[in-house]
């Protein structure tokens, strides 16, 4: 990776080996754990290659990123900026401490069901919240 800049305000985090470390990838995603050099706040760093995002639904997904950053709730990461550099879509949002719930499930097994079912309204309460803002559901 030539550039370790985005949006002006985010810097990749390298490696001792120069690397970026990259936590997470997921198709053509690639998300880099990254800093605020404002604020010295971790941040994660997604970008997403355009030619990956069929030319009819970019302006959709452009729009999604934008109602995203208005999204508030205790259990979604806040969307901090969303742009487009070269061939990329870049899009930054906090990053936080701990472990996923699919990693927690691989890790534990299953859920006990009184846990499972305060997951399951934390999820009610977050689609809620999308469909406020008009955010299509994953």
């Amino acid at each position: 990776m030539e550039r370790t800049t985005f949006l002006k305000n985010y810097r990749i985090r390298l490696g001792y080996d120069g690397k970026p470390h990259e936590p997470d990838r997921k198709g053509p995603a690639v998300n880099y754990a990254a800093m605020d050099e404002r604020t010295a706040e971790p941040v994660s760093v997604t970008l997403v290659p355009a030619e990956n995002i069929n030319r009819s639904e970019r302006e959709q997904f452009e729009e999604n990123a934008l109602a995203a950053q208005k999204l508030r709730h205790v259990n979604v990461v806040k969307v901090l900026d969303f742009g487009r550099e070269g061939d990329d879509y870049v899009y930054v949002s906090e990053r936080l401490a701990g472990e996923t719930l699919a990693s927690w499930v691989r890790n534990h097994g299953p859920m006990p069901a009184d846990a499972a079912l305060r997951v399951a309204e934390q999820v009610v309460s977050v689609l809620s919240s999308a469909g406020f803002h008009r955010l299509p559901y994953p």
